[in-house]
């Protein structure tokens, strides 16, 4: 016991002196940490996340607003380039919802309708072969397509026109994973419980890789953290990674039901207001975080006065931190923050691959020297917390650091054709 305590002091001492911002938060964790984009890149977004999805412009109703003989695409462009500039995960959002459709869509007969779909499907993968994750069927429980019918309807599945949407994504973009989304979701048991069975039929066709999870604040404001961790567990049964995908927390007293009367309550109580959003990240936030399920995890916006609903900034209009983001930062910096992910490595920079038994490294804490242990290595590489490399080895397992301050450091071990990603703390 006492060593842990002494491993956790001198972790935190080692973080003294160091920005509590790593660029991005995420960038040397297992897991991303994103938000969404919207016309234009905002205000420091690479310096916060390093994931990506378009707010609205991956929406068919933004793609094709006029007519079905012309797509719109400078502002989905603008999204997907900047994720693919900065080596960031880009998620498409969304191919099938039943809001933000383009209206002439109900003027069609349904079998245009389906012919248009799967032309949207067509067109997006031409333009961008390389989309990293797909919302292919969004909020299909609280908002099914006004053409549900025109693609497969309720069918023997009950759920046939989401089967066939996920066999044509399956088709059209072969090399993305393919996820599922909804609301309401962390908050109950029973949608919980219906959900699953939509996941489980296309799971029956191999057609799904990944759960979403919208977690916005109506839902997880109030709701307790025994709540989600048994959702997150019942969600886990199916063996599939989940993205929480759609995160926003607000400091909104319980009491408040409009949006005006909040936007007033925030500008008499501004103080109060912003203690609560930290309290309620603090709580909520590390169970997403640090359940070994979730792969990674997507704010919807940060930026107050340009989200989707008053409150949920974690900058203030003029750009400055509010204390939810700082907490946060000083969160992801934390032995904690390195949480387990038992699916594939889904940070924007590969680092590594978590069969950490393969290797072994002794003392750690160390002062002076560390030796790597494993069969057949033949490359080491060591990394200061914000990702900078500061030497490489080959056929030499003995590392001196010796001249390195005190801190936190990755080691990249490449043994027996896998890298392996492992902490060090220099005391």
């Amino acid at each position: 016991m006492k060593k842990y305590v002494l491993l956790i002091f001198l972790l935190k001492l080692s973080l003294v002196g160091l920005n509590a911002q790593t660029t991005p938060m995420a960038k040397d964790h297992n897991k991303f940490l994103g938000n969404i984009y919207p016309n234009s890149t905002p205000y420091n977004f690479d310096l916060y996340w390093n994931q990506v999805t378009p707010e609205n412009a991956g929406k068919w109703g933004s793609l094709q607003p006029s007519n079905q003989n012309s797509f719109s695409w400078t502002n989905l462009d603008r999204a997907y380039q900047y994720a693919k500039d900065n080596g960031f995960k880009f998620k498409l959002h969304t191919l099938i919802w039943g809001s933000q459709e383009p209206s002439w869509i109900d003027k069609l007969a349904p079998e245009d309708q389906q012919k248009a779909v799967e032309n949207l499907f067509s067109q997006i993968s031409q333009r961008y072969p390389d989309i990293d994750f797909i919302d292919v069927v969004n909020e299909p429980i609280h908002t099914p397509p006004s053409y549900k019918n025109a693609i497969g309807g309720d069918g023997d599945t009950g759920w046939d026109w989401v089967v066939w949407a996920f066999q044509k994504a399956r088709t059209y973009f072969p090399k993305a994973k393919l996820l599922i989304n909804e609301y309401g979701i962390i908050n109950d048991m029973n949608a919980t419980t219906n959900y699953v069975h939509i996941i489980t039929i296309l799971q029956s066709q191999n057609l799904i890789d990944g759960i979403g999870i919208q977690c916005h604040q109506f839902n997880l404001n109030t709701i307790s953290t025994a709540t989600m961790k048994n959702v997150l567990d019942k969600l886990a049964g199916q063996n599939l990674p989940i993205y929480v995908s759609e995160l926003d927390i607000t400091g909104k007293p319980s009491s408040i039901s409009t949006d005006a009367a909040y936007k007033q309550y925030m500008q008499t109580n501004p103080a109060d207001d912003e203690e609560t959003q930290y309290e309620h990240y603090m709580e909520k936030f590390p169970v997403l975080w640090e359940n070994e399920n979730v792969v990674g995890i997507t704010l919807w916006g940060y930026i107050e006065g340009a989200t989707w609903t008053p409150g949920s900034g974690l900058l203030n209009s003029n750009h400055t931190e509010r204390k939810a983001i700082v907490w946060l930062k000083e969160y992801m910096t934390s032995e904690t923050s390195y949480a387990p992910n038992k699916f594939d490595n889904t940070n924007a920079i590969p680092l590594m691959k978590a069969d950490h038994s393969l290797v072994s490294i002794y003392p750690n804490p160390a002062c002076d020297y560390v030796t790597i242990e494993g069969k057949n290595i033949n490359r080491v590489d060591l990394f200061d917390i914000s990702g900078k490399r500061l030497l490489t080895q080959s056929n030499n397992t003995t590392i001196s650091i010796g001249d390195l301050p005190a801190g936190l450091y990755i080691v990249r071990i490449e043994a027996d054709g896998n890298s392996i990603q492992k902490k060090l703390l220099k005391k």
